[in-house]
């Protein structure tokens, strides 16, 4: 009974988690333009605007691996639609449900990592987490770490069982796969690699084929990189520029600085919730594989002053491992107390991450580019939301539309530019947040009086209704709950054309 209890559950939060991969949330503009758009670029031979990471003489992202994880489904996607007119709403969904699949090997990892006895907990807890529903099924790069992290110490433990020449030429080939990814990949692997170093110190072929192996697969990465960015005629070795870029103080200002500790004391306990005292819970607190591992991680990464929540969804998988493994809670009133906390905790965070924040920019993105004939030029300018993810408009390179986002504009400063724009006689749509059409009233066709003195005018054409955003939310000078509540009631885009 209890093992279909078990799978009733599991299967439920898999259909969460399936919902939540086809939901139109954006969490950050890194799951679009760290990848897809620069492939979807170049594969479909669209418009789109590459993102500073692959220009330049000293490119920070191989395009390696990205061909691989994104380009696979959609040149899978174009040679089924053939010369079909493609609506790319179902683009968006291909690639979502693609995560949500390569999702699965996290699962699977974790299930048969886990000790037997705490297996069904450990992958309750990682199937009921937002991070699991949200960050994991969105297309970032750190998702794909997670993904190759997972898979990379599932073949460690099966070499571990019983050593053989391929699985370790498979395990050369994921971890070079995972260095062009991210390069902090191979930290959270260390740990790992040191303890079964000793048992094939006997087998020098074993370590042969595997050094061999790496290489190899570097070398290839490196030549795909070398042709991509510059035709072969120079050598491109992308996470050597990357660390060169990250490791300097002043190109990450550009990014955002945080404290050194933000990791720890900030991101880490977001990450797991309530799970984050169940040491102190169980009263079991021991050092194992999977608790080094992360430790070694978080403390390497601290040492650079920009840390986001994402940068840890790869150790997300090995604290499941290891908190799952102290033991079960024995008191029943603190277990249901965990319990019921763990779901209010992840179901607000799941729903608020997964499906209201930044949810409209998507679709607007589907709105325009079935309202927007390509025939005249067209600026389509954002104000006070996360840059459009323009590779779904699936436009031609020669398309007359451009897109244009406001970063850090003030009022003063955005009217100055509508208009500028008016001036120029194009046509020009602009979008903003419905909760910062108040701080325009002068040129909202609806709202305008006698009293206003601008030859601006905005014609509304379409609103949304499921938008909300945090960036611009002053928490600080402002009573949250009135903040809060003025977020919930003027959720929403508004979608207007200047006349």
């Amino acid at each position: 009974m209890k093992f279909l209890i078990f799978w009733g559950i599991y299967i439920f939060l898999v259909l969460i988690r399936f919902g939540f991969s086809i939901s139109e949330s954006y969490i950050h503009p890194d799951e679009y333009l760290q990848g897809i758009q620069v492939v979807a670029g170049n594969l479909l031979n669209i418009k789109v605007e590459y993102p500073w990471e692959f220009k330049g003489r000293s490119p920070i992202r191989s395009i390696g691996p990205l061909l691989i994880i994104y380009g696979l489904p959609l040149k899978i996607f174009q040679w089924i639609a053939g010369d079909t007119k493609v609506d790319p709403l179902y683009v968006f969904f291909l690639l979502r449900v693609f995560f949500f699949g390569l999702s699965f090997f996290i699962d699977w990892f974790i299930y048969t990592s886990t000790p037997s006895k705490y297996r069904r907990k450990a992958l309750l807890i990682y199937a009921s987490s937002f991070v699991t529903w949200t960050y994991q099924v969105h297309t970032f790069s750190n998702s794909i770490e997670t993904i190759i992290v997972s898979i990379c110490l599932f073949l460690i433990q099966k070499i571990k069982m019983n050593i053989r020449p391929w699985k370790c030429v498979l395990l050369a080939i994921f971890s070079s796969f995972g260095f062009f990814s991210r390069i902090t990949f191979p930290i959270i692997l260390l740990p790992f690699v040191a303890s079964f170093s000793k048992s094939l110190i006997k087998r020098p072929k074993i370590i042969f084929s595997i050094i061999k192996s790496f290489i190899l697969m570097f070398l290839i990465f490196i030549l795909i990189d070398s042709f991509y960015y510059a035709n072969g005629y120079r050598v491109i070795i992308t996470p050597l520029n990357n660390f060169k870029y990250n490791s300097k103080y002043i190109n990450l200002q550009k990014h955002g600085i945080h404290s050194y500790w933000t990791h720890f004391l900030v991101n880490l306990p977001i990450l797991l919730g309530p799970a984050i005292i169940l040491p102190i819970i169980v009263k079991n607190i021991k050092l194992d594989l999977y608790l080094m591992s992360s430790i070694l991680y978080l403390l390497l990464l601290s040492l650079f002053p920009h840390q986001e929540l994402r940068f840890l969804l790869p150790v997300f998988p090995l604290l499941v491992i290891y908190l799952s493994s102290l033991g079960n809670i024995r008191k029943k009133k603190t277990k249901y107390l965990f319990i019921f906390s763990w779901i209010i905790y992840n179901v607000f965070l799941g729903i608020f991450l997964g499906f209201f924040h930044q949810h409209d920019v998507i679709s607007i993105m589907i709105f325009l580019k079935k309202y927007l004939v390509n025939d005249s030029f067209t600026n389509v300018v954002f104000w006070k939301t996360y840059p459009p993810p323009t590779w779904l408009f699936l436009d031609p390179p020669d398309s007359k539309i451009s897109f244009s986002h406001l970063v850090g504009y003030s009022v003063n400063n955005v009217l100055d530019y509508l208009s500028a724009e008016k001036q120029k006689g194009l046509r020009s749509i602009f979008i903003l947040p419905i909760l910062l059409v108040e701080k325009l009233p002068c040129v909202f066709e609806e709202l305008r009086n006698s009293s206003c003195k601008t030859n601006v005018t905005l014609r509304q054409i379409f609103k949304t209704s499921y938008y909300i955003g945090l960036d611009d939310s002053d928490f600080i000078n402002n009573n949250i709950f009135f903040v809060l509540m003025d977020l919930i009631r003027k959720k929403g885009l508004v979608v207007c054309e200047i006349t």
